[in-house]
């Protein structure tokens, strides 16, 4: 473990630094894995709710085509909450126990669980907000069809 004490103030910064730096390196290398574990178990919980999507986040293309079919209530506590709200507390979590577990600065994963679960509740209560404003965005049809009428080319003059 990293000790802080009997250090300059540029030494206690750098310290910090080398820290944070690893933290991001952890969460670039665990993100994709956990979230996309993530996206198939919430596609396993909403299927007794009618919501029908695709057990695996690849292709990409499938799985627009299935989120842009959900209605506004099913996108904001599907892809909202579960999937955003879960997902990221679920990764920031784990990203936190292998931090303590390589010795790395952060808080510890043993908080009591009255904090645990107001962070969780916090977190999905953004995922809601999240979802709410990302409904406005979602394409209604599939991006990937050709049309003539967005194409960059110039047209032949007649």
């Amino acid at each position: 473990m990293i000790e802080c004490r009997n250090l300059s103030g540029y030494d206690s910064k750098m310290i910090w630094l080398q820290n944070q730096i690893a933290q991001l390196i952890i969460i670039a290398i665990l993100a994709l894995p956990v979230l996309t574990l993530w996206r198939s178990i919430v596609a396993i919980l909403a299927r007794p709710f009618g919501v029908r999507l695709p057990l695996l986040a690849f292709p990409l293309k499938r799985l627009r085509t299935e989120i842009s079919e959900l209605t506004h209530r099913e996108y904001i506590l599907v892809e909202g909450v579960l999937n955003f709200g879960a997902g990221v507390w679920l990764l920031l979590n784990i990203v936190e126990l292998v931090s303590s577990r390589l010795g790395f600065a952060g808080r510890a994963p043993h908080r009591g669980l009255f904090e645990g679960l107001l962070q969780l509740g916090w977190f999905l209560f953004m995922g809601a907000g999240w979802g709410w404003l990302m409904w406005e965005g979602l394409p209604r049809h599939d991006p990937f069809r050709r049309s003539e009428s967005l194409s960059i080319t110039p047209k032949p003059r007649e």
